[in-house]
């Protein structure tokens, strides 16, 4: 005669199941904390190594006006000129446009960094626009673009992006573009800035939303215009860099 589960032996069967979920779990919010800084220390590198290349060529990489004389091994070909300008690429509004060719400045930003030495996981002298090539990736989703606006958020400047898609427009006009969600936004605006999508030195803004992540029409003293709740993929970040 066939003997069932005893009430004891169910409860140490539910007591393993739970301790596997729980480490489950565990394990990912530990890769989740290990992207996220690591993505936080990138980011701060870059600022660092812009200091740094402003401070020795007195200029923006990308705008740099005579990197093919001063910057090693910068070809002019793979390699090119900026217009001095002061701006990194060109004025847009609400990041309507990305780069799509290689000798555009804000190409050429990564690329000028990279063969003054000042940070890796790019190629020098990239012949194709890709994330690890031409641009750097992101412990996260996707990888970093830099973008100068007049219109963004509440401040003019200069950007650095993090965002899936290479191509196409900035997740504002395009989701697809999109690199992080409501929640995992606000986690990481949280730890370095104010924690609002509209202010401060980190923002974020979804497709659709002129100034929140999830929420949108927030002002940078009104709510933190994160949608703290939502998982799925739809806003975009961006870091001040001045």
């Amino acid at each position: 005669m066939d003997k069932g589960f005893t009430l004891v032996e169910l409860a140490i069967v539910m007591t393993i199941i739970g301790l596997l979920i729980g480490g489950i779990l565990k394990a990912q919010q530990m890769v989740q904390n290990a992207r996220i800084t690591k993505t936080i220390s990138q980011v701060d590198s870059y600022k660092a190594a812009i200091i740094t290349f402003k401070d020795k060529y007195s200029a923006n990489p990308g705008d740099f006006a005579v990197a093919t004389n001063k910057l090693p091994n910068c070809d002019g070909l793979t390699c090119t000129n900026g217009d001095s300008s002061g701006v990194i690429g060109v004025e847009d509004r609400l990041w309507r446009t990305i780069s799509t060719v290689l000798t555009e400045e804000n190409v050429q930003f990564w690329n000028h960094l990279a063969l003054a030495d000042l940070i890796g996981g790019v190629q020098t002298n990239p012949t194709t626009r890709a994330w690890g090539v031409s641009h750097p990736s992101s412990p996260i989703t996707g990888g970093f673009h830099v973008k100068y606006s007049n219109d963004i958020l509440y401040r003019s400047g200069h950007y650095i992006v993090m965002r899936s898609n290479i191509a196409g427009n900035f997740c504002g006009n395009a989701s697809s573009s999109c690199a992080v969600s409501g929640s995992l936004g606000y986690i990481i605006d949280s730890k370095i800035d104010d924690g609002k999508a509209y202010s401060g030195e980190v923002a974020a803004v979804s497709s659709g939303h002129s100034n929140g992540c999830g929420l949108a029409n927030r002002g940078n003293q009104d709510e933190s215009g994160y949608d703290k709740n939502s998982t799925d993929e739809n806003c975009g970040m961006f870091f001040k860099i001045d």
